[in-house]
């Protein structure tokens, strides 16, 4: 330890004077907590300096000053933005908001880039049907109006001039449409900010609350996001080495084609005259003479299910190219995986890590290098599906690097958060115990940045207890408070131990499995042997950040009663019990084929919860002979949110009083099926047809709930899929 200690020290007292840009993005979240420590000391002084009698009189009160500007910022600071035409101009800072230590910033186009138009159509590899409709048309996937929140109008964070040249960046790369005013919901309105990037550009991110709570919420790719932390589970041998290579996708969120009711979604704030934009790409006479606002035409970062599309989508193009195999994907909430090869994907993100033997070179071929093989299919099916990987920041046969997060030395076993932004999160850290008065926001954000620290040494988490209830007392999150006497041990803490917040990957395992007593008074501590083998297994399936791993206990038994042999991810061993649904039932009726709506407007009034409903044309929703509208439909019906399902497919092609006739028994599908009343008819009765179908999937997989019925239930999805694009 006093080795390790000595090391990080000679480390820190070297990075110490080192340049700010080694903090990358992390660099605009420090400065504004440096910011806002800054000002909570100004602040502290100058109430001491009130406070003491023999001071009194001899200076000017930088506190009373600094309230008397505020309060004069507050008065002529107008309303936040609402219907308003002209977006607020903000100072331009760091941090945005000095006093809250916000890091949203305005936003500045020239340092906003827009280099390509989007190339990557998704919707290929996207499989999950819900999803997809929500991609399509988000519409699609609102709550009941009943429970949609509050809505509070987002704001723009530029003047109206800078907002134009801003929409002309969108314009030159194809990412700008016009929607007319009338059919833009003000109050659902996105907003625009800023967040620091690097000291040349800024990231651009929409602001679309509002339209966000009334989004349903969609995660199941999302909680398979990967972690650098995640690798603290792994076990390097003495004979082995971890070597690294890693692809990050340029402006991967901006390479999305979306549809033009996507694009809707994205309107911001800010109404202008359409023939302000007569010059652009976008530009239609459609709109001459009429009020507009201006759109985002890709997949805007802020968006509620934007991650889950973008996790989901780059998921299954990887799968597809037989890169990543569920044997070796790293996941949160799953075990680590026994491969030698581990394949990270976070979004843009692709890590691929593989042992191999000491003091190999990093471009040796002594050894089958399947990550070079792994990276080098990505990369084609990159190329193939229209993405781009930025050259800067691609990583080959690297020993020593920081991925996902984390950085690992992939020579001596070691992995941590990077250690610079340690060294300034414990420098701010003393900063906040000198001063002794915090509030629970600020408080909130360091501890928070320490616990992404601690997940590299989960034990010292045992040092913090009382910061968790710091600020208890505080109606408002921005009031300050003096912190007490624990919270401040903890906080001085956490900066003594801060050299030792890394996982040695070559600690070899101990021979001994503890067991302690629960109660904070009974301290009863007890031991057996176990074999070494079964303490890697352990480590292998223990606890995910919290998330409690269950484990096969007779598959256990069975490996540790063979002292490290029989133990298997055979596909018998796997977990048969579905994914919980969180949301329960979201709607008690929906009714297909809505008409006149006669049926959904008796069970509203009824008291029950009824979705919009799905109409032939025109319909509150949706057309239901649409891909979007169907695909909606059949993902709300997997997914098992609503109570009870009404469909009444429309039949006027066949009933027997129908002159001239179209079709009989003898040909069920009609004389011709070509003929346009004939042809739509069928495709009617192919919808009801395909919806049944997928009902009786579903109820076979509820209740037998087996590899069987999956398996069978598979099937019918390909099939009705199938049949689905043919017609």
């Amino acid at each position: 330890m006093l080795d390790d200690l000595e090391n990080s020290l000679r480390l820190f007292y070297r990075l110490s004077p080192g340049p700010s840009s080694g903090l990358d993005r992390a660099f605009g979240k420090f400065s504004s907590l440096s910011e806002a420590l800054d000002e909570l000391g100004t602040a502290t002084q100058s109430l001491r300096h009130e406070l003491d009698a023999y001071c009194r009189g001899k200076g000017p009160s930088t506190f009373g000053a600094a309230a008397d500007f505020d309060g004069e910022a507050a008065k002529q600071d107008p309303a936040s933005p609402s219907c308003s035409s002209t977006p607020v101009q903000p100072s331009r800072t760091v941090s945005g908001s000095q006093s809250k230590g916000s890091t949203a910033m305005p936003v500045d186009p020239d340092r906003i880039q827009f280099k390509h138009a989007p190339t990557f159509s998704p919707e290929q590899f996207i499989n999950d049907p819900l999803l997809k409709a929500g991609f399509l048309d988000p519409k699609l996937i609102r709550t009941p109006e009943s429970t949609w929140p509050k809505v509070r109008p987002a704001r723009v964070m530029c003047s109206r001039d800078d907002l134009l040249k801003l929409f002309k960046k969108w314009d030159d790369v194809h990412c700008f449409k016009l929607l007319e005013a009338s059919q833009s919901e003000c109050k659902y309105r996105c907003g625009l900010f800023a967040v620091y990037k690097s000291t040349e550009k800024d990231r651009q991110i929409f602001n679309p609350i509002p339209e966000n709570g009334r989004t349903l919420s969609l995660n199941s790719s999302t909680i398979t996001l990967a972690h650098g932390s995640l690798l603290c589970n792994l076990f390097l041998d003495q004979h082995e080495d971890l070597v690294m290579g890693a692809d990050d996708l340029e402006d991967f969120y901006h390479c999305f084609q979306v549809p033009p009711e996507h694009a809707d979604r994205n309107h911001v704030h800010g109404v202008f005259p359409a023939e302000t934009f007569s010059s652009f790409n976008a530009w239609d006479p459609k709109f001459a003479g009429k009020m507009v606002v201006g759109c985002f035409s890709t997949l805007a970062m802020g968006t509620s299910y934007a991650v889950e599309l973008a996790q989901h989508s780059h998921t299954n193009l990887l799968q597809r190219a037989g890169v990543l195999r569920e044997d070796m994907q790293v996941c949160y909430r799953k075990p680590l995986p026994r491969s030698p090869v581990l394949v990270m994907l976070c979004i843009d993100d692709l890590a691929v890590l593989q042992k191999v033997p000491r003091g190999l070179c990093g471009n040796s071929e002594a050894v089958q290098r399947e990550d070079r093989r792994l990276l080098s299919l990505a990369g084609q099916a990159y190329r193939d599906a229209g993405l781009r990987v930025s050259e800067k920041k691609s990583i080959r046969d690297s020993f020593q690097t920081t991925i996902l997060g984390a950085e690992i030395d992939g020579r001596r076993g070691l992995v941590s958060a990077p250690r610079l932004r340690i060294l300034m999160l414990a420098k701010l850290t003393l900063q906040l115990v000198q001063l002794g008065w915090t509030s629970k926001h600020l408080l909130e954000t360091i501890i928070g940045c320490w616990i992404f620290v601690l997940m590299f040494r989960r034990p010292l988490l045992s040092l913090l207890n009382d910061v968790f209830h710091e600020g208890a007392h505080c109606y408002n999150r921005f009031d300050y408070f003096q912190m007490t006497t624990g919270a401040k041990q903890e906080l001085l803490m956490l900066a003594i131990w801060s050299p030792f917040a890394f996982t040695n990957l070559r600690a070899q395992p101990l021979d001994q499995l503890f067991c302690s007593d629960a109660s904070l008074h009974g301290g009863g501590v007890c031991s057996t042997p176990i074999s070494r083998a079964a303490t890697l297994e352990l480590c292998r399936v223990s606890e995910q950040k919290g998330f409690y791993t269950r484990i096969d206990t007779s598959t256990l038994g069975k490996y540790m009663a063979n002292h490290g042999s029989g133990i298997t991810d055979s596909p018998e061993h796997v977990d048969e019990i579905p994914v919980p649904l969180s949301e329960g039932f979201i709607w008690d009726f929906v009714e297909v084929f809505r008409g006149s709506g006669h049926l959904s407007a008796a069970h509203a009034a009824a008291g029950f919860r009824v979705h919009p409903g799905f109409d032939i044309k025109d319909g509150a929703v949706g057309d239901v002979l649409r891909p979007s509208t169907f695909l909606a439909i059949i993902g709300l019906l997997v997914r098992r949110v609503v109570r009870f399902w009404h469909v009444a497919p429309v039949c006027t092609t066949f009933g027997t009083l129908r002159r001239p006739r179209l079709r009989s028994l003898l040909a069920p599908f009609g004389f011709d099926p070509g003929e346009p009343h004939t042809h739509i008819g069928n495709q009617f009765a192919m919808r009801g047809d395909l919806f049944f179908g997928f009902v009786c999937a579903t109820i076979w997989f509820a209740v037998l709930n087996s590899r069987a019925a999956r398996s069978c239930t598979s099937w019918i999805f390909t099939l009705a899929f199938t049949m689905l694009v043919s017609f």
